[in-house]
This record gives structure tokens, C-alpha cells and sequence, in this order.
């Protein structure tokens, strides 16, 4: 399986109204003039090929980019990078807010299998998710939600902040969607969506055909 080109993926992201940041590629320096004032750093710069399933291992993401020097010193340090082959590079906007992980597997006896969990790290480490069968619907994904062992981490635990569950579920409903009707989509990889009591987003946003 590869990536799905860029240029695809945000086309059926929009088709599926599945929310991202604030996102832009980047060709030259000359495009990072002038991004100030369109969006305010802190930004995160990234690479995205369909040759690469694994960018942050091989030094092609950036995060809390502070200043224009900053920036163009990663922008080209992502495009030396001999591991760039056939992509772009993208600038996007940083969000705050807790991280969740959702997609999916199609299986071959019970076709689109969803997924939804604790994200970034905590993915690997805590295993901490829960499963679902397309397709389903808006109560059904809250479930989903709910099913984790961290969920008190939702309604805002000590510190942290209480996350929009709705649009959370949302994502995941839209996830179905395209999964039921995309049948060329075998792997859908969000990790990590950003959720904060406003929105959530998906940052990273992988379509394996």
C-alpha cells in the first residue's frame, strides 16, 4: 500500500467534511514570504509523499516553528532530504489541544473496521482504543469516545481542558462515510487529531490505497 498524492487526499477531505488546519505547500522560500500575515506562528512544517508512511523518524516534520528564520532554515532542511522523493511540503498552522487517533482497516470479512483512541505517542504505548463496524452513526461514534479508559481525560481532568466531543464524533462518522463509499481506500490514518473544547482537527492525515 502507498499514500494517496496530496492532492487527492484534501480533495475527498472535503468531499467527506473532515476538518483540517489551516494548510498550505510550500515550493520555494519565496512562498513563506508573506505567510505572517495570514496565519501567526507558532506553524509546523512537514513533508508529505506517497513513498513515505513514516516522516517524523526520518527528520521530515518540524514543530512550534517560532520565527521566519526558523522557518526557512527547516524548509530547507526538509528539502535536502534525500528520504523527499515525488512530494510536496507543507506549512500548517499549530494547533493546541489534547491528541486522539481515528481511522480504519478494511477487513475482508467485515469490511471497514473504525477506530478511535488516545493519539500521538500514547497510541503505542497505552493501546488504548476502541473498535466499530461501518457503517455508524453520530451516537454511535460518541460511544466509541466513550469506550476508552481515558475518557475522563474528555470532560477536562485536573488541567486540562474539555473537549468538544461532538465534533470529535463527528470525524469519526465522516470517516465511515468515506470508508463505505471510497472503496479504493484500504487504510485511513488520523493521528493525531487536535481536540479542544472549540474543534477538532485533523493534523495528520494519511489515505493508504
Amino acid at each position: 500500500m502507498k499514500l494517496l498524492e496530496f492532492d487527492k487526499t484534501i480533495e475527498l477531505l472535503e468531499k467527506y467534511n473532515i476538518p483540517i488546519p489551516w494548510t498550505r505547500k510550500i515550493k520555494s522560500e519565496k512562498d513563506l514570504k508573506g505567510l505572517r500575515k495570514t496565519k501567526q506562528f507558532p506553524f509546523v512544517l512537514k513533508a508529505f509523499s506517497p513513498n513515505l508512511l513514516h516522516r517524523t523518524e526520518k527528520g521530515l516534520v518540524f514543530k512550534d516553528i517560532q520565527n521566519e528564520n526558523d522557518l526557512r532554515e527547516k524548509f530547507n532542511i526538509i528539502k535536502r532530504n534525500n528520504a523527499l522523493k515525488k512530494g510536496v511540503i507543507l506549512i500548517q498552522e499549530q494547533i493546541k489541544g489534547l491528541e486522539f487517533v481515528s481511522g480504519m482497516k478494511r477487513d475482508k470479512v467485515f469490511g471497514p473496521a473504525l477506530l478511535f483512541g488516545m493519539g500521538g505517542i500514547f497510541v503505542e504505548i497505552l493501546k488504548d482504543v476502541s473498535w466499530s463496524i461501518a457503517p455508524i452513526n453520530l451516537s454511535e461514534a460518541k460511544k466509541m469516545i466513550n469506550s476508552i479508559k481515558a475518557k475522563k481525560i474528555l470532560k477536562g481532568y485536573r488541567n486540562t481542558e474539555k473537549i468538544n466531543i461532538k465534533k470529535l464524533a463527528e470525524i469519526i462518522v465522516n470517516i465511515s462515510n468515506l470508508s463505505m463509499k471510497e472503496k479504493t481506500i484500504k487504510e485511513i490514518d488520523f493521528n493525531p487529531i487536535i481536540a479542544n473544547q472549540k474543534e477538532s482537527l485533523v493534523v495528520d492525515f494519511k489515505l493508504l490505497i
